[in-house]
């Protein structure tokens, strides 16, 4: 379970900095995406979920 749970973070933590590089990069455009924001948000979601639900899992 420890190895899945490592493997959770580090899935969520390339999506937040790769959303965070890539919206950054992007600012200047004239015509914006959406997909940086978008991969954020999962990040976002997926550290929610660490922190709800697998670290208590964890700590049983």
């Amino acid at each position: 379970m420890r190895v899945f749970l490592y493997i959770w973070m580090i899935v969520q933590l390339v999506l937040l900095v790769t959303g965070g590089v890539w919206a950054f990069i992007d600012r200047k455009s004239e015509k914006r995406k959406k997909t940086p924001l978008i991969l954020m948000a999962i990040g976002s979601f997926m550290l929610a979920i660490s922190f709800l639900v697998l670290q208590p899992m964890m700590n049983k």
